[in-house]
């Protein structure tokens, strides 16, 4: 890590330590590693990879099958047609994650779920396209934030907090809401969002566990509100976002209005789904 990489995460760190929270080990958030054993120098293709929903659902597949070694190609046709599972086995052989033996795939890659990858895909997206210093998997002293955070970023004195959930809104459960916004309250960011890797509404389950979850503790006036497509606004600086059309659309849209909001005004602010 250089000086200049070191200074910057410190930043976000001293950031937190404001807000009167403490890591359990300073040296223990993960580094931006993309978490499947990969060297640096293929980050850059992984990043450009990963812009695909479709690779990112044949990548979690890959890791979930693979767990008991090679599978049949066509089980990674789920969610993409047989050419573009091609496509992207061409691009994992590249990275030296998997191998494909005929009509087989032999995973190579070092990894337990897609969700620290994703997590590392999420930052990166704040670091290369919006300038954000960010850390990952950052676990803080104490049990108020009911576990590590995922994604933490800083920007322009401004404070981004991002949950970030590798599966369908089916498999999200209200507790998992409340967790969230738990750790919203505990470490009081300028914003957060909570992001579901999926291209499905959000309306239809993952806004109704926040109307419930905040009815539950008497805040049902900061129901979310639409802001763009499948974007919702909860209350001011808490988003809700989803990966249709594209990750990096959405999570520029969620911070363009969150620092919009905190701007100069002239006239009256808009109703923009605040």
């Amino acid at each position: 890590m250089s000086t200049s990489e070191r200074e910057r995460r410190r930043a976000t760190l001293v950031a937190l330590r404001r807000r009167g929270l403490e890591l359990r080990d300073e040296d223990a958030e993960r580094s931006l590693d993309a978490g499947l054993g990969l060297g640096e120098p293929a980050h850059d293709r992984l990043y450009a990879a990963m812009q695909r929903y479709s690779f990112r659902l044949v990548l979690r597949d890959l890791i979930l099958l693979g767990q008991r070694g090679a599978f049949p190609v066509e089980a990674l046709t789920r969610h993409a047609s047989l050419s573009a599972v091609s496509d992207h086995l061409h691009t994992l052989a590249d990275l030296g994650l998997a191998r494909r033996r005929g009509e087989l795939v032999e995973p190579t890659l070092e990894a337990e779920s897609l969700g620290p990858t994703l997590e590392w895909f999420v930052a990166e997206v704040l670091r290369r396209e919006l300038g954000f210093e960010v850390l990952c998997g950052v676990p803080l002293r104490g049990g108020a934030t009911g576990g590590d955070l995922d994604v933490v970023a800083l920007a322009e004195g401004v404070l981004q907090l991002l949950e970030v959930k590798s599966g369908p809104p089916k498999h999200v459960e209200a507790a998992q809401v409340a967790a969230f916004l738990a750790r919203v309250e505990a470490v009081a960011p300028h914003g957060a969002i909570f992001f579901d890797d999926t291209e499905l509404r959000m309306s239809d389950r993952i806004v109704l566990l926040f109307e419930e979850v905040l009815a539950g503790r008497g805040l049902a006036v900061r129901r979310p509100r639409p802001l763009q497509r499948e974007l919702y606004t909860v209350g001011e600086g808490i988003y809700i976002a989803n990966a249709h059309p594209d990750v990096v659309g959405n999570l520029t849209t969620c911070v363009s209005h969150l620092l919009r909001a905190r701007g100069i005004r002239l006239g009256p602010r808009a109703d923009a789904g605040s």
